[in-house]
């Protein structure tokens, strides 16, 4: 897992409440689990092997990152993708990555 400073987790938990979704990024796999704002604001929701809610501070998304997250090389921003169902970075660095892996309709693997 990254190592997040300060200043990275403080600039995601601003994104997060300006409406952004991030994702994690394990093994060149995209989609694993998300970080989002709750509908109120009040609280940073998470699903990833399960899910909860924490209270809606810097020190809090630290938590779920270093802590849930720990299994994940990285978290990026994510939008939804329709077709792989399921959240995808955003960033095209990410392009490459085989995201049919996820894809509820792809068997045999």
């Amino acid at each position: 897992m990254k190592k997040y400073t300060v200043q990275e987790i403080k600039a995601i938990w601003e994104k997060i409440n300006a409406g952004a979704v991030f994702t994690g990024v394990k093994n060149n796999i995209g989609g694993v689990g998300t970080i989002q704002a709750s509908p109120a604001g009040s609280f940073i929701r998470w699903q990833h092997y399960g899910q909860s809610a924490e209270k809606n501070t810097a020190g809090d998304l630290a938590f779920i990152i270093n802590v849930i997250f720990k299994d994940c090389d990285e978290i990026v921003e994510a939008r939804y993708s329709y077709y792989h169902i399921n959240y995808i970075p955003v960033d095209r660095a990410y392009s490459a990555i085989d995201y049919s892996r996820s894809h509820p309709n792809v068997y045999g693997l």
